[in-house]
């Protein structure tokens, strides 16, 4: 199955960005939330000066029908079509346009037929390839997403307590902040922290977090981020340093705290280490220290060569 992915929001032609997306086979029957993340991170691959973020951002069918970040892949986009990236967060699974009415508008139209019955069972059989699973319904507990007949014998789940987080390139589940991941398979792979059945009524509250819910006040246990380890009581002089140099960049060249935090990110997974490990401190410091050095002896050459 292919898609295509456009972002045509800033008035800024140069940073428009169509992606043309080959998804792999398991993400078909999954959330199109995948499909939304995947573009976020290229386009930030190849803007990091204009970045943008999941949650501020959902899709869009090309007849202007919003998806949420629940919608499976194969229910609601068809094959080949157009994607549009629009601001503003994803609306909630239960949104003003029923599932068989976003089937409606992005399937391919049945066959025409001079019979009324013809066109009705054209529009049954579109509609059972579309969801051959009949009443099935996919399990809304965090990280479970396994399907069952609506009415039947509970079903035996593993899932996560709370919702996923999605901040620069990392992904992991907010119950679980210890366990990050890069990637989608790997994401995927995180196992879940809780044990029940299988459930139809969604989780209460946000169904996903970013970088703004890491820095604001919440109930219970804090999640910390990139500001919270830079900033937060921990031993040594590691952390007061990269605290200096973070504002000490944003005052002479601008640079955003963001930039600076998805740098340190990349430091940290080049090296195998957890950013938020107080023991991992040494090795950002130097391996940002070595970036910094050759970028300056890069400055350095390019200043003789012009004198």
């Amino acid at each position: 199955m292919k898609v295509f992915m456009h972002y045509d929001t800033p008035s800024d032609a140069h940073l428009h960005k169509t992606l043309k997306m080959t998804l792999p086979k398991k993400w078909v029957p999954g959330p199109s939330s995948k499909l939304l993340i995947q573009f976020v991170e290229s386009y930030n691959t190849a803007f990091p000066l204009n970045t943008i973020t999941v949650e501020g951002h959902h899709l869009e069918l090309d007849n202007g029908i919003s998806l949420s970040l629940n919608d499976i892949v194969e229910h609601t986009i068809k094959d080949r079509g157009d994607l549009f990236i629009r601001p503003g967060q994803s609306q909630e699974a239960e949104s003003e346009f029923s599932l068989e009415q976003k089937l409606k508008n992005s399937a391919p139209p049945p066959p025409s037929s001079s019979s009324s019955s013809s066109s009705s069972s054209a529009a049954a059989a579109a509609t059972a390839a579309a969801n051959p699973q009949g009443q099935l319904i996919t399990c809304k507990h965090f990280g479970c997403n396994l399907r069952f007949k609506k009415g039947s014998p509970p079903t035996n789940c593993v899932f996560h307590e709370s919702p996923p987080v999605f901040h620069e390139t990392a992904k992991w589940w907010a119950c679980c902040p210890n366990k990050k991941a890069y990637d989608w398979e790997t994401f995927q792979a995180i196992e879940g922290c809780q044990k029940g059945t299988c459930t139809e009524t969604k989780e209460e509250g946000k169904q996903f977090m970013g970088g703004c819910d890491l820095r604001a006040p919440a109930d219970g246990p804090k999640l910390q981020s990139i500001d919270d380890f830079n900033k937060g009581e921990v031993e040594g002089e590691g952390a007061p340093a990269l605290t200096r140099l973070r504002e000490l960049l944003k005052e002479v060249g601008d640079i955003d705290y963001e930039l600076f935090d998805q740098v340190l990110g990349g430091i940290a997974k080049d090296a195998g280490v957890d950013v938020d490990d107080k023991d991992s401190k040494a090795v950002l410091v130097e391996g940002l220290g070595k970036k910094l050095k050759s970028a300056m002896k890069a400055m350095a050459v390019d200043q003789l060569r012009m004198n």
